[in-house]
């Protein structure tokens, strides 16, 4: 994001928010121990700290079943931008698959995983390679989300088991052409979904930019829907 910076200074700082990142595994340990370092330190008014800066889980037992909400992290701070969490948490050992969903309103600059001794943890993939990339607003960042998962996004991609991405900006999603040469450059899409009105359209940016922002993509990326 820093060839934003001198475009968009909002872009460029909302770029490090990791709304929409999950990480995907699975594990037999009971326990599973974060130790997180935030981005920046953030009270937000209109977001709890799970929502804005903290983690979700969900998990499921085998790959047939849907995923279910496993637990918020309650954080222990252990300095202004570092704390630890236990984003899973059971009485007993058993194979189980988990999607641990990052901050909305926040960037993680750094994240230790600890597991049980013995335990087993490895990646999973997602059964649809294609990708969604969503482009929009705070609506989409996920203002204002009690906890991660319940952002659009994340809803998404467990419905379809798919990776989309998360390009929202909350309050700065103006259509600017070089946001649409950065979708246009991410591989694998299978369709993209704008959602700017909110913010480009207060003023006359929408109807100015709004073309020039579809050609920028469609001229790199002409069967993209």
């Amino acid at each position: 994001m820093e060839m934003m910076e001198p475009i968009s200074h909002d872009v460029a700082f909302l770029g490090r928010h990791s709304s929409g990142i999950q990480l995907r595994f699975k594990t037999n340990s009971r326990v599973v121990k974060f130790i997180v370092t935030n981005h920046d330190v953030y009270e937000m008014k209109n977001m709890t700290f799970i929502g804005s800066s903290g983690f979700d889980s969900y998990y499921r037992e085998d790959d047939k079943s849907p995923f279910k909400f496993h637990t918020s992290t309650l954080p222990l701070m252990l300095g202004e931008r570092k704390w630890l969490a236990y984003p899973i948490h059971w009485y007993y050992q058993k194979d189980r698959e988990y999607i641990i969903n990052f901050p909305l309103f926040n960037g993680v600059e750094k994240l230790e995983i600890g597991i049980e001794k013995g335990a087993y943890i490895e990646p999973v993939s997602r059964s649809l390679k294609k990708k969604i990339l969503c482009y929009g607003t705070s609506i989409l960042q996920g203002a204002s989300c009690s906890r991660p998962g319940i952002c659009i996004t994340n809803q998404v991609s467990r419905y379809f088991d798919q990776e989309v991405y998360n390009l929202a900006f909350s309050g700065a999603a103006m259509l600017e052409k070089e946001v649409a040469s950065i979708i246009a450059s991410v591989d694998d899409l299978e369709f993209i979904s704008i959602d700017a009105e909110a913010n480009a359209g207060i003023d006359d940016k929408l109807v100015k930019r709004f073309d020039e922002f579809i050609k920028t993509i469609l001229d790199k990326r002409s069967d993209l829907p």
